[in-house]
């Protein structure tokens, strides 16, 4: 969390913007209606209820719509697909409960959670449950995902932020308290139990965690922003750290694996990629400069994309930039208020 500061249809009225033509952010013209097919959901933070945003781009249309779910979302960040419909986490006010809200694919509302957790962020679905981290309580809650209800909490960590799903283990990056206790760990929770079964020692304040497939398993890498930067392989089976990088330009968040590099928001506030093999780091998208603020990072695997969201100042819209696989900008979108989030959905359901 960098800051905290309903109504079912079935057709989703949206605003559709035209394509980009290399001279700047595109004009929104008059709403249409449109059937989400594969492409990628862009979920903005806002900075109070009626400006957060649910956003997609349509690879297939080569379109994209500002937004599609019509109600009012106070301060989102996690999203998740399971069984076709799309999962929001709503953190609510600072300090206070959230919800979780359940929307079919086009955006559609079709339930919500009741009030739960303390600010609840980030989520990871495992089976018929959703794990979604608590960065005040330094809790995961437990929501089933049949109906919305709430389960248990699991205390881990100092402050956990992302979390994620890999090989029947969940992993909770503890990212520390703003201005209070710190912690350097990731916490592995067994779905089966719902109890942590093994804690990570990394290096301060683990912000991001992948699951990689390389060779013939699986590894986590895991990035770090504490000590100028690091970023960790980890073995799945066992949690063992196989090698560590010191990435100069620092870790900031959102780490990312292709073709045999981990790419992720510096500390410099560029995308920095990390040639595994020959253990060096370069700048690979440069900060288009003042007011930019890369705040969420995704690659589209499919389509060989890289996708950043830029929050400027976090009271303007902020901007989706879509670059080729050589880090040349093809797209440039009018996004919502502080967007965090790409997920992106397609034939393989990649995250």
């Amino acid at each position: 969390m960098k800051k905290l500061n309903a109504i079912p249809f079935v057709f989703v009225s949206v605003f559709v913007l035209t394509q980009f033509n290399g001279c700047g952010d595109e004009d929104i013209v008059n709403p249409v209606f449109v059937q989400v097919t594969d492409g990628a959901y862009i979920l903005s933070e806002g900075t109070n209820p009626t400006n957060s945003a649910l956003s997609f781009y349509s690879v297939d249309r080569d379109s994209f719509y500002q937004d599609i779910y019509s109600g009012d979302l106070a301060y989102t960040d996690g999203i998740e697909m399971w069984g076709g419909d799309v999962f929001i986490v709503e953190q609510g006010n600072f300090g206070g409960s959230g919800r979780l809200y359940q929307l079919d694919s086009n955006g559609g509302l079709k339930r919500s959670s009741d009030p739960f957790g303390t600010n609840p962020f980030s989520i990871a679905i495992a089976g018929q449950r959703a794990y979604i981290t608590n960065g005040p309580a330094s809790k995961v809650s437990v929501i089933d995902l049949n109906n919305l209800s709430f389960m248990q909490d699991i205390t881990v960590g100092v402050y956990p932020q992302e979390i994620l799903f890999c090989n029947g283990t969940i992993y909770v990056c503890n990212t520390s308290a703003f201005g209070g206790s710190a912690d350097s760990t990731v916490s592995v929770i067994d779905p089966n139990s719902n109890t942590v079964v093994s804690t990570i020692v990394l290096r301060k304040d683990p912000t991001s965690v992948k699951c990689v497939e390389q060779g013939n398993g699986l590894v986590i890498y895991a990035g770090c922003q504490g000590g100028g930067g690091m970023i960790y392989k980890i073995e799945v089976n066992t949690n063992n750290i196989l090698d560590s990088f010191s990435v100069p330009n620092g870790f900031d968040k959102d780490l990312i694996y292709a073709d045999g590099s981990v790419y992720f928001i510096s500390g410099s506030n560029n995308i920095d990629r990390l040639d595994l093999a020959a253990r060096t780091v370069n700048t690979f998208i440069v900060n288009p400069g003042s007011p930019a603020y890369f705040y969420g990072y995704n690659y589209d695997n499919v389509n060989k994309k890289h996708y950043v969201l830029d929050a400027k100042t976090f009271t303007l819209d902020g901007n989706l930039y879509i670059y080729n696989e050589a880090g040349i900008q093809e797209r440039s979108y009018t996004a919502g208020v502080g967007p965090r989030r790409v997920y992106f959905k397609n034939h393989i359901n990649q995250h």
